[in-house]
């Protein structure tokens, strides 16, 4: 099982798969940051519109409401509103676990280990490990240098910050497993893209809670990772925050076993 543990994690570093995302995920907080600052200055704004910028009102809007964000804030409305940080999770490792079938790894790797559940278990310790050391750098980063940024406050207290990310780590970690189980299937890293977009983009949660509408059923979207991903708040919320924690750790547990019976399955096959 660590074996397995530290061979992922020398390939996640290795095939660039930690430098991707942490440049990737970096570099978009970094570009809607200074997009929007360049938004909050009207003289700017003028200068960018007399030069043929099409620029609309909402995005105007959208600028000057950065003068009152905290830090905190922002990096909520970036990471986890619009669903970045789990779509990215989703397709990487998708990708990432798409390869052993590609590559033909597997058929050397489980002769040696004599089981699946040490392939398993050290892959899914690997996918959480991937998700904290990417989300500990977006949060420490900005935090790093929330004093020359234009934010009012750094907001929130440090069970704040802390909660917010414990509960990223967990719905991310959550949606790697679905990746990891969705690689047995698919086995092709060109098909993970767009199957782990969808899961990712929550289209699944999102077709779940219109039928619950329909036939006046309770929302059961909450209890899908997309849905726990879009509960997270800045300030903590107890009982929220406990909701998400049982919902993925249950999903990871669900994913996990779902992956060795498709493993088993596939390869009697």
């Amino acid at each position: 099982m660590f074996e397995v543990l530290r061979m992922d994690w020398y390939r996640l570093r290795r095939q660039s798969y930690l430098l991707t995302g942490l440049l990737l995920g970096l570099g978009m907080i970094a570009l809607a940051y200074a997009f929007a600052t360049l938004l909050s200055d009207p003289e700017t704004v003028n200068a960018m519109q007399a030069q043929g910028a099409d620029i609309t009102a909402e995005d105007i809007a959208d600028g000057a409401a950065l003068a009152g964000y905290t830090l905190q804030k922002y990096m909520h409305q970036m990471l986890f509103a619009g669903g970045f940080w789990i779509s990215l999770m989703a397709v990487f490792t998708g990708v990432y676990c798409a390869e052993d079938y590609a590559g033909g790894a597997v058929k050397n790797i489980f002769p040696v280990l004599g089981c699946r559940w040490p392939y398993v278990v050290g892959r899914s310790l690997c996918l959480l490990l991937y998700n904290g050391v990417l989300m500990a750098a977006y949060l420490l980063v900005p935090l790093a240098l929330s004093p020359v940024l234009v934010f009012s406050a750094v907001g929130g207290s440090w069970l704040d910050w802390l909660q917010m990310y414990l509960a990223a780590c967990l719905v991310g970690w959550a949606i790697s497993m679905c990746g990891f189980f969705l690689s047995t299937l698919v086995r092709r890293e060109g098909w993970m893209v767009p199957v782990a977009l969808l899961v990712g983009m929550g289209l699944p949660a999102v077709s779940l809670g219109a039928v619950c509408g329909l036939l006046h059923l309770p929302d059961l979207s909450r209890f899908t990772i997309f849905g726990c991903s879009q509960m997270i708040t800045p300030d903590f919320r107890p009982v929220q925050y406990l909701h998400i924690a049982v919902v993925c750790l249950a999903w990871v547990v669900v994913y996990g076993l779902l992956t060795n019976l498709s493993l088993k399955r596939r390869d009697q096959a």
